[in-house]
């Protein structure tokens, strides 16, 4: 789960982990609200490529993207976004 450290991420791990699933998460930075849900917490970007390769292995079943830029709705927050996507995409 990348975004796995923001409020959204933060409960859906935890519906995610009531419902029985191990979760692996991925964030540029902790946790705020708490301690995590996640089995496996990485601190790291999903723009590094190396950061996706070390999140997606082993594969998983399904991966979710929430990522947060707050306050950035410009062509850098669509570049950023761009790049997110296509490293998870490309790795896993």
């Amino acid at each position: 789960m990348h975004g796995a450290g923001g409020s959204i991420g933060s409960h859906l791990a935890k519906r995610l982990k009531n419902d029985g699933f191990w979760i692996k998460g991925v964030d540029p930075k902790r946790p705020e609200f708490g301690k995590t849900a996640t089995d496996d917490f990485v601190v790291g970007d999903v723009r590094d490529p190396n950061i996706c390769k070390c999140v997606l292995d082993p594969p998983f079943h399904g991966v979710y993207h929430l990522p947060a830029d707050m306050g950035r709705r410009s062509i850098n927050w669509i570049e950023n976004q761009v790049l997110k996507y296509g490293h998870v995409e490309k790795t896993a």
